[in-house]
């Protein structure tokens, strides 16, 4: 299991994004649960003053579609300790294949 809520939204570089995918991908296993919470479409632009990425829950979907299948997604709204808050697209997806990896990391 791969469990992610605060990380993957910061990759805003598509080789980092690559690069983190194909982490998840190596290291979850056939079965596998891959469980994401990043920011929604409807989120703030920046978090802490860093800019994110934002996913819908189809782009999510997509993200992950070539190794993991959608069990489920939904958004929820987090207030955070500052009174603002944050919209979140979570999802939960099961490992199903294993996508080609070619290439190095670097």
């Amino acid at each position: 299991m791969w469990y992610d809520r605060a990380a993957y939204h910061f990759l805003t570089d598509p080789k980092e994004v690559s690069l983190y995918t194909r982490s998840e991908e190596m290291a979850i296993e056939k079965a596998g649960l891959l469980l994401m919470g990043i920011f929604s479409t409807n989120s703030p632009l920046k978090c802490s003053g860093i800019p994110v990425q934002q996913y819908s829950d189809e782009s999510l979907k997509h993200q992950f579609s070539d190794t993991f299948e959608a069990i489920n997604t939904f958004t929820i709204d987090h207030q955070t300790p500052f009174s603002t808050t944050q919209n979140f697209v979570f999802g939960r997806f099961k490992k199903i294949g294993t996508k080609s990896v070619v290439g190095d990391f670097g």
